[in-house]
């Protein structure tokens, strides 16, 4: 459940941020009673994405293809969208809150009464449900892979943890570096990806090798194998090296094709990451 409680604790916590900017806003400038608004269109946005999720794993269950076919599907779809997210995020997080408020001054401009109402409800369901629609590509293809209960327990979890936070700064007055947090959260994201693309690629060979009877032995060929017995700890689905697995993607052996692809991705994915917070090598760039 880690790699879920991560990625629905970073959307969940960022989705929370953002509508409280919007609270905050609304009670600042003298309309609190306009407050209830904007919550409820977060509400119902949040509704929206547990039924979108819903279904998309219904529909999946569903589909006459092959399973494994559909975890490398999965996987190839979420990383780059979860990869833009993150990379977004670090360049325009800087200018979020005036970008925010200025959202809420046309939607004041917009007059009185129920049009209001439904312009404010109208934007707290977008920046929730963004979140919502982000999460829900994320955690397809790790509940194809670790299941739906741990989905559910880590999709909870991270849900309270955001919220949590978000009273913690909003009502206990807590100090948190945002820029720190969303840099962080960002690299264990970029790490897990890492994985989610390796674990397509490992899917994407057994599909065609075993379903497609093709044979990709300069792809499967195995670049290492630390020769970890499965009933060790250590092994990719022990009690240690699961843990490890589902956050750094490790693996007791890999093919070439997965391995090429998935240290690619994280060596590449960690230079935007740093890039885009301007940290590190890019600190003056």
């Amino acid at each position: 459940m880690i790699p879920q409680f991560l990625i629905v604790f970073r959307e969940g916590f960022e989705a929370l941020l953002l509508v409280s900017i919007v609270a905050a806003y609304l009670v600042k400038t003298g309309r609190r009673g306009l407050v209830r608004h904007a919550y409820a269109g977060g509400i119902a946005a949040v509704v929206a994405s547990v039924l979108l999720g819903v279904g998309v794993y219904s529909v999946y269950t569903s589909l006459p293809f092959s399973p494994t076919l559909m975890e490398a599907v999965a996987a190839f779809v979420a990383v780059p969208v979860l990869t833009s997210v993150v990379v977004w995020m670090a360049r325009e997080g800087r200018h979020l809150k005036k970008r925010l408020e200025e959202r809420v001054d046309r939607a004041l401009s917009q007059g009185g009464g129920g049009r209001l109402a439904l312009v404010l409800g109208g934007l707290g369901f977008v920046l929730v449900f963004r979140e919502g629609l982000e999460t829900v590509l994320f955690l397809f293809p790790l509940t194809l892979s670790l299941g739906a209960y741990s989905t559910l327990v880590g999709l909870l979890g991270g849900l309270a943890a955001a919220g949590l936070l978000v009273y913690a700064i909003n009502r206990l007055s807590l100090r948190l570096d945002l820029r720190r947090f969303f840099l962080t959260m960002s690299i264990l994201i970029i790490f897990i990806a890492s994985g989610i693309l390796g674990y397509g690629v490992h899917e994407a060979l057994e599909y065609i090798e075993e379903d497609r009877g093709l044979e990709l032995e300069w792809a499967t060929a195995k670049v290492y194998d630390l020769g970890i017995p499965k009933d060790s700890p250590m092994h990719e689905k022990g009690i240690i090296g699961s843990v490890l697995a589902v956050l750094f993607g490790y693996s007791t052996e890999m093919e070439l094709a997965r391995f090429l692809a998935q240290f690619s991705y994280l060596a590449l994915g960690i230079v935007l990451v740093l890039r885009a917070y301007g940290v590190g090598p890019f600190k003056n760039k």
